[in-house]
């Protein structure tokens, strides 16, 4: 018997257990066996039953709003950038990777501590972490913060399902 409540078309799977790695999963949910769980094809193509309560519906945008998303591009134009600026975001970008890397290892808290030494100007900091200055060490953390904030976003199923709806 199919259940009032059980969402058909678009969903995002929701509050499995971390080992079975669905979380954030999308696909589309088509119908309903006779135990009441709602079969869903994932976008990989593998086809799974779910408990109603572990599906969210994905809300579509409008087809006006979507049209406007779809043709909206961002470019970065390379060319625009002086050499010295782009020498100066590749070694951030550098920095930040190896960052994340040791913060496995040293931990968050001894990185943490060693970028705001950096901050502060201490040049044996400031060459640990391969950057030049006390406002390159500052940027640094704010693609550090930057980054953290994306991985959460990409950790929350919710956001997932709604930011990342229209693919341009």
């Amino acid at each position: 018997a199919a259940s009032p409540n059980a969402p058909t078309g678009k969903v995002v799977l929701t509050g499995l257990p971390e080992e079975r790695r669905l979380n954030g999963a999308r696909g589309e949910a088509f119908k309903t066996i006779s135990d009441g769980r709602v079969v869903v094809r994932l976008e990989d193509g593998r086809e799974l039953a779910f408990k109603t309560e572990n599906l969210r519906p994905v809300k579509e945008p409008s087809p006006a709003k979507a049209a406007t998303t779809a043709s909206v591009a961002c470019k970065f134009d390379l060319s625009r950038v002086l050499p010295h600026e782009l020498t100066r975001i590749s070694r951030i970008h550098d920095a930040a990777i190896e960052f994340h890397e040791l913060c496995a290892t040293s931990g968050e808290s001894n990185m943490n501590w060693m970028l705001n030494n950096a901050i502060d100007g201490d040049d044996e900091f400031l060459k640990m972490l391969g950057v030049l200055s006390q406002e390159e060490a500052a940027r640094l953390h704010m693609r550090i913060n930057a980054d953290k904030a994306l991985r959460k976003l990409d950790d929350d199923p919710d956001l997932r399902a709604s930011c990342w709806t229209t693919s341009v």
